[in-house]
């Protein structure tokens, strides 16, 4: 079956063990038993006593596991989540030694009872204040339980222990640590990146920090999805485990240990990898090139290799793959082109569930224009894009949209926000749940900037004239006229547009916002990103009103008098607009822009 233990695997375990016997070559631990075992029988916890010696297997560097020598200093009762209990051990060998402690990517590792060969849980915690030797397992009962799910519902999982009494002050004796702050958390996931530049890589763990997500983000290669009826590769306990969010040109997975393999089924990590339950990620083994010596304590570097399955629980105790079925992929697409150095680059990543399909597309086209573009600085841009999907009814539908942008700084930065914001509004929209089919991506990117700045906002006088100020007062029933200044940057000459708007009856107090059209802004999240666009009833209408958003180059301006009374006119332009003005508007008898004016107009500014 696809989970038998591998032969070769077993042959060199034996040789190993025989060459470390002669003096040929050191031992690497203590193992009592031959070797990691797929689906072996489970010690209960109930069982679990102070001292007992195990053996656990995990890759430090390539494809097979190697041993480690385990003491189980106690077991903490309900220390995870009420029924959920911890075993507390302590670790060693020449790989643990080196690495100053338990790595990140040794979750899921398989401990073994010596005497019996039972399983007795997977590595899942570490050490708060640092890398150590003390770890906390999973119990195996917790992982059998797993594979059968749904077993009951789940509850809410502490990322921290603290340890007390008896147990923390072995632990304590061990490390030099303070009693008082002795505790464990889940390790976390090294998270392999590829097809990112290293700025994008930084963003992404900036975001990933803010969001307090539970990942070290490490450079990796890419790895190709499979096609449906690939062949399933061969994995086994204690073998490197990636459970993959994308494929293609960026490549996304969290780095583990599978713990167990049972029939087509296998269970990794040893807890979460985001505790979102029902899920969709790719199974796929792993590569272990080396373990880093990190900023926040050493983490395996691996990459991601063939395919197994597709993981589809993500609960407390890990993370459960069903082998050999292949998952379900969403294509994000790009034509880049940078003209001015005859550069252009097409791309495909391949999202494996919906949820991570808005990340995808805002990093696939940063990083796509980074490349392309080759420079970080200004320019100006056009980016179209086609989204497709289905309803949870099985309708489809589909968002055509294109866009210009300008920016001082960063245009491939500045380019992608959109996009980004426009798939979470339609991932999280409150009318239907959805699931994307495709997301195509074209940009043409330039290195000069041309665009108009907003440098005043004047609004009327009774007289007639023009003049400026952040408030004006305005009679109720009458009209406010107003004038927008802008230079051009990048050549050619500023323009001037007037505006207008008419003043309720039962006016108080309002203003006036005036700005670019279009854009996203600098709101970015990785997880958990909740809302909306604009005053949609339907997800028809919110479709429409995403395509028919303001663009980059329209100059808007909204007149605002309450939450729900908003009024906004737009002038198109040849350029894109930047800039922002605002006005506070209030009611007066005598007030100005009683005087006649052009409803729109765009001028020079002689004119």
């Amino acid at each position: 079956t696809v989970g038998r233990v591998r032969s070769a695997r077993m042959l060199a375990v034996a040789v190993a063990a025989a060459l470390a016997t002669t003096g040929l070559i050191p031992g690497a631990a203590t193992a009592q038993i031959e070797g990691p075992e797929d689906c072996p029988e489970a010690v209960p916890t109930s069982e679990m006593t102070r001292g007992m010696d195990a053996t656990g297997y995990t890759v430090s560097e390539g494809t097979e596991p190697e041993p480690f020598d385990v003491e189980v200093l106690g077991v903490l009762e309900d220390g995870v989540a009420p029924g959920r209990d911890m075993i507390v051990v302590d670790t060693s060998s020449p790989a643990i030694d080196e690495a100053g402690g338990i790595w990140f990517g040794m979750s899921g590792s398989p401990v073994y009872d010596d005497a019996t060969g039972r399983l007795i849980g997977a590595v899942a915690f570490g050490l708060t204040f640092g890398p150590s030797s003390i770890g906390g397992l999973t119990p195996a009962e917790d992982l059998f339980d797993l594979l059968d799910y749904p077993a009951g519902v789940e509850t809410n999982a502490a990322e921290t222990v603290e340890l007390e009494g008896r147990l923390a002050e072995r632990v304590d004796a061990r490390t030099g640590n303070d009693a008082s702050d002795t505790s464990l958390e889940r390790l976390r996931a090294p998270l392999s990146v590829s097809g990112m530049t290293q700025r994008s890589i930084d963003l992404l763990a900036k975001t990933i920090r803010k969001e307090g997500g539970r990942y070290v983000v490490t450079q990796g290669s890419s790895s190709e999805a499979a096609a449906p009826g690939a062949e399933v590769a061969e994995l086994g306990a204690g073998d490197t485990f990636a459970g993959a969010l994308s494929y293609g040109d960026i490549t996304l997975g969290g780095i583990g240990t599978a713990a167990l393999v049972c029939d087509d089924k296998s269970v990794a990590f040893g807890h979460p990898f985001s505790f979102s339950g029902r899920t969709e990620l790719g199974a796929n083994v792993g590569d272990t090139l080396t373990i880093v010596d990190g900023l926040f304590g050493p983490y395996k570097l691996a990459t991601i290799g063939d395919f197994v399955g597709t993981v589809d629980q993500d609960r407390l105790a890990g993370i459960r793959s069903l082998l050999g079925l292949v998952p379900q992929t969403r294509p994000v697409t790009s034509l880049i082109t940078a003209p001015d150095i005859d550069r252009t680059q097409d791309g495909t990543s391949l999202a494996v569930t919906d949820d991570i399909v808005p990340v995808l597309g805002f990093f696939h086209l940063f990083s796509s224009i980074d490349s392309t573009f080759d420079a970080i600085g200004e320019g100006n841009s056009r980016v179209a894009w086609t989204v497709t999907g289905t309803t949870e009814e099985g309708e489809p539908w589909a968002l055509t949209r294109s866009n210009l942008y300008s920016s001082r700084y960063d245009i491939a930065l500045d380019s992608s926000f959109e996009v980004f914001g426009q798939l979470i509004a339609l991932l999280n929209n409150k009318f239907t749940e959805i699931d994307f089919d495709e997301v195509d991506l074209e940009a043409t990117v330039v290195e000069e900037r041309r665009d108009y700045r907003i440098t005043k906002l004047l609004h009327s006088k009774r007289d007639g004239g023009y003049e400026s100020g952040r408030r004006v007062t305005v009679r109720p029933g009458g009209k406010l006229f107003l004038r927008a200044k802008l230079a051009a940057a990048g050549g050619g000459a500023g323009r001037t547009v007037d505006l207008q708007f008419k003043i309720p009856r039962n006016f108080r107090r309002g203003s006036i916002e005036l700005g670019g059209g279009g854009g996203g802004g600098g709101f970015f999240c990785f997880e958990g990103c909740r809302g909306g666009h604009g005053k949609a009833g339907s997800f028809d209408k919110l479709i429409d009103n995403l395509e028919d958003a303001p663009k980059g180059n329209d100059l808007t301006a909204t007149f605002s008098r309450g939450r729900n009374h908003t009024r906004t006119k737009a002038v198109r332009l040849d350029r894109v607009v930047t800039g922002f003005r605002f006005l506070v508007v209030r009611s007066g008898k005598g007030g100005g822009g009683g005087s006649a004016g052009p409803h729109t107009s765009v001028s020079s500014p002689g004119d």
